[in-house]
């Protein structure tokens, strides 16, 4: 048996996918970017008519805000309706947990005991979690000084883009209770992206260092980690350039543009990010 501080990613088959991406989740809700809702892989929120009132659907969007797990009623009704009074925003939201409840009965998903409501992992597949699972299993295999698993690790990097789709319900106005989540998952991603990018980067990988860089300036412009890492591959560049013009090497030759071998100043908006002359 495992003890609890063995690598996440440590004796797991990491071709097949983990428990959250199982087939036998009956639902999955996707929040990175906009709210969707699918049933048994097909069906989809906009179809279902119990979620057509806006509230109904900020109820869901609320208890994933705050961790959907065994969350208080009054934590989210305080944060749906601030300005109510307490009972009144008790019995608004007594209401849209009855349709919520209404609308996952069919599939034993949404658990209401002693004044908490959880999404039913079991059943449910959220990708808020699914973003923080991998990142842990990303930083986890990165630290592991006894790790060697780089084409591992490129498939934990593709799942990982794959997820972020976009700031959490980013087609959301901003709201208070949206913001922490928002902000945190950012800061996360943009993160373990650069400790991909290091790590790609001192393996020569450069391809997939840039690629790190330039998803994650998509999301933070001004990430410092990520320029630093454009700023290492584009002198070490010109360091190699140097050395074999010192050589009185003739085998060297600039990469034409839309080689595998990108120019770091083109990552970023064109030509934005090239030094001015």
């Amino acid at each position: 048996m495992k003890s609890d501080n063995t690598p996440l990613w440590l004796g797991r088959d990491m071709t097949a996918r983990p428990h959250y991406w199982s087939a036998a989740l009956r639902v999955r809700i996707y929040t990175m970017g906009v709210l969707r809702v699918m049933f048994n892989d097909h069906q989809e929120f906009p179809a279902c008519p119990l979620l057509a009132a806006v509230e109904d659907s900020e109820l869901l969007k609320v208890l994933i805000a705050l961790g959907g797990r065994d969350v208080a009623e009054t934590r989210m009704a305080a944060a749906l309706w601030p300005c109510a009074d307490s009972l009144d925003a008790g019995r608004r939201f007594d209401a849209k947990l009855t349709h919520l409840q209404q609308w996952f009965k069919a599939y034993d998903v949404l658990r209401v005991e002693n004044g908490m409501v959880s999404l039913d992992e079991r059943h449910c597949w959220v990708d808020t979690w699914a973003l923080d699972r991998t990142q842990a299993i990303v930083r986890d295999m990165l630290r592991d000084p006894t790790a060697d698993l780089p084409q591992d690790l490129a498939g934990q990097m593709e799942r990982l883009l794959r997820l972020y789709r976009g700031d959490f319900l980013d087609g959301d106005c901003p709201r208070a209770w949206s913001l922490g989540l928002r902000e945190r998952l950012r800061s996360s991603f943009v993160n373990t992206l650069a400790e991909l990018g290091d790590y790609w980067l001192s393996r020569d990988d450069s391809g997939r260092a840039l690629r790190c860089c330039h998803e994650g300036l998509s999301i933070d412009s001004s990430a410092k980690p990520l320029y630093e890492i454009l700023f290492g591959y584009a002198l070490a560049r010109e360091n190699q350039a140097s050395e074999w013009e010192d050589d009185g090497s003739d085998c060297y030759e600039p990469t034409p543009r839309g080689a595998a071998d990108p120019d770091p100043w083109q990552v970023v908006n064109g030509e934005a990010l090239r030094p001015s002359s």
